[in-house]
């Protein structure tokens, strides 16, 4: 399953963050995650404080761990994601049945 995780830094700790995103090894940070999630993408916006990651795994545990990793300085929306191909499948057969 992909997920797709919206954060947001807390105002007061942006300073921090990006101070402590800047000393990390990039190869660790990507590592992360572990064995049993695959990080497909993430995108950041450093004015707003916010970015997107998108994540592929079946394991929320593992997902729920990484998260609380960063929740003492960023807020999380989380939401399942589709590529264009399933999103019309689903759509197709939602149309079909209306």
């Amino acid at each position: 399953m992909r997920v797709m995780v919206h954060w947001t830094i807390h105002p007061d700790k942006r300073h921090d963050v990006f101070a402590g995103f800047a000393a990390m090894d990039l190869d660790d940070y990507k590592n992360q995650p572990g064995p049993t999630i695959t990080t497909v993408g993430r995108w950041h916006d450093l004015i707003s404080g916010t970015g997107v990651v998108i994540f592929e795994t079946d394991d929320m545990e593992a997902l729920g761990q990484v998260l609380m990793l960063w929740h003492g300085v960023c807020d999380f929306k989380m939401a399942t994601a589709m590529t264009d191909e399933e999103a019309h499948e689903v759509c197709k057969k939602h149309a079909a049945g209306s």
